[in-house]
C-alpha cells in the first residue's frame, strides 16, 4: 500500500476508532494546553503499521479487555492530525481545533508570542462546545 493510500485509511480507521484530545491544565499561574490524539484496538497489528509510519507509542489496557492504544501526544500528534486531516468525515471539527492549539504552541524557552493563550483558550473552548454538541446528540465520545 502506498503511502498517501495509507494515510486515507488511517484516517477511517481513526475516525471510527480514534479519539482527540485537548487537555487544559493548571499548573499555578500557568495554563497549559495539550494534544494528543490516540486509537484503540483489540488487536495490535493495525497499531503497529501505524506506529511505524506515524510513531507514538503503543500500550496495552490492564484492564480485563486487554485492548491495544496507540497514543501520540504534542508535535508527534500535530503531524499526524495534518497528515490525516483532508481525509476526516467525523473528527474534522476536532483536528482544527487541536491544530490550532498546536500553531500557538512557542519553542522551549521562549516568550510567549502575543495573543497566544488567548488563542489557545478559544480553540479549546470551541473543542469542548463540539465534544458538548456530540454528547447532546448521543454522539459517544470518551475524551476531554
Amino acid at each position: 500500500m502506498n503511502k498517501e493510500l495509507f494515510t486515507a485509511w488511517t484516517a477511517g480507521f481513526f475516525d471510527c476508532e480514534g479519539s482527540v484530545a485537548i487537555q487544559r491544565r493548571i499548573r499555578g499561574n500557568l495554563i497549559e494546553h495539550l494534544v494528543g490524539v490516540q486509537i484503540g484496538q483489540n488487536t495490535r497489528e493495525s497499531l503497529d503499521a501505524i506506529q511505524r509510519e506515524f510513531g507514538g507509542s503503543i500500550c496495552q489496557s490492564k484492564t480485563p479487555s486487554g485492548c491495544f492504544r496507540w497514543r501520540a501526544h504534542g508535535g508527534t500528534a500535530e503531524a499526524f492530525l495534518r497528515a490525516v486531516r483532508p481525509y476526516l468525515l467525523v473528527k474534522g471539527p476536532e483536528a482544527d481545533c487541536a491544530l490550532l492549539v498546536r500553531q500557538h504552541v512557542g519553542k522551549p524557552g521562549s516568550r510567549a508570542i502575543d495573543g497566544a493563550w488567548e488563542k489557545k483558550e478559544l480553540a479549546w473552548k470551541s473543542f469542548r462546545a463540539i465534544k458538548e454538541q456530540q454528547r447532546w446528540h448521543g454522539i459517544t465520545s470518551r475524551t476531554t
